[in-house]
């Protein structure tokens, strides 16, 4: 592959927090658009490039800002990180190996994933993190709690 883009650290739930969601989508956008061009530079095996092209498609909307929406269901975004990530599994297993960039955007997958709310966006309780957290428009999701961080920094108080 050429060459990585600069990261950063390790991505972490807690990087993936302090970005919010959409700016972590448009980093592991941009991580898999660049595997795929430099699969397509390197004439890479056509599987390969061919899952690359599609982990691109599936994370795509998310890291659009113009087209990103601020409602979509926890649910829905794991399902499309997860799907993402095979993806970048299988086109792993074309290549015979993990470079940098493929290693950076499946941990990036996993860290969206562990750091989206757990499900529980209803109201139906409280939640370790809520979509404030993650850079989403809160008033677009009327249902959806504050976490105990958010709703102490809103009373004025340190989280």
């Amino acid at each position: 592959m050429a060459a990585e883009i600069e990261l950063g650290p390790a991505p972490t739930s807690e990087n993936v927090i302090d970005l919010g969601l959409h700016e972590a989508f448009a980093r592991l956008e941009e991580l898999v658009s660049e595997a795929f061009d430099a699969a397509l530079d390197d004439a890479c095996p056509p599987d390969a490039t061919s899952e690359l092209a599609l982990a691109h498609v599936t994370i795509r909307p998310f890291a659009d800002h113009r087209k990103a929406r601020t409602d979509w269901l926890a649910g829905t975004i794991r399902r499309r990180v997860a799907n993402c990530d095979a993806h970048l599994h299988d086109a792993e297993a074309e290549l015979g190996g993990w470079d940098g960039q493929l290693r950076d955007a499946r941990q990036l997958c996993w860290c969206i994933a562990e750091a989206l709310p757990d499900g529980r966006m209803e109201g139906r309780g409280r939640i370790s993190r809520c979509a404030r957290c993650l850079g989403v428009n809160i008033n677009s999701t009327p249902n959806t709690l504050p976490c105990p961080g958010c709703e102490q920094r809103d009373r004025g108080g340190q989280s």
